[in-house]
């Protein structure tokens, strides 16, 4: 039910050429950040309005921005076999086929968090230095994607992992 609308918000952002305000029914649509709009709107602008599947090329482009996070991620910390296995079992997996397939906000999220809890993995299991600093952009790009619960469902999770661990030396690290 929420695609007509993120559709149509898009379509209008291309129109206008404000990337910034999103508007719904040319009224100024403030439920939630930009990001994900302003990328189904530059499919739009590139390409023509005339075909929904320009506009779904966000969702398309982030499912596969999701698969190669959980790949590098995965290869990282395992080995390229698992890590080839991952990505086959994420991709097969019907939900997020489908959903990759469909113009939702929700698609940016997912990939957002994912950048984010791979970067605080990589970066607490010392197989990359600069993975806290990969944590925050993915954060920064979850609240620009969907606001708060883009961040609170990173920060809950890594609170859990820290309190699971019981190292608190982890928060000055972040």
């Amino acid at each position: 039910p929420d695609e007509p609308r993120v559709a149509e918000i898009a379509r209008e952002m291309a129109a206008s050429g404000d990337y910034l305000i999103s508007q719904f029914s040319q009224q100024p649509f403030l439920e939630q950040p930009p990001l994900y709009y302003a990328t189904a709107a530059l499919g739009f602008r590139l390409f023509g309005t005339g075909n929904e599947g320009n506009g779904r090329l966000a969702s398309v482009v982030c499912g596969i921005l999701t698969l190669l996070v959980v790949f590098a991620g995965v290869r990282r910390l395992f080995s390229e076999a698992t890590a080839g296995l991952s990505i086959a079992v994420l991709a097969s997996y019907f939900l997020f086929f489908q959903v990759a397939h469909k113009m939702l906000v929700d698609n940016a999220l997912v990939f957002s968090i994912t950048l984010a809890l791979f970067g605080f993995l990589m970066a607490f299991t010392d197989h990359w230095r600069h993975g806290y600093k990969l944590f925050w952009l993915g954060m920064g790009l979850a609240f620009l994607t969907k606001g708060l619960i883009g961040i609170a469902i990173p920060i809950v999770a890594v609170a859990v992992f820290i309190i699971w661990q019981a190292d608190l030396t982890v928060v000055r690290r972040i």
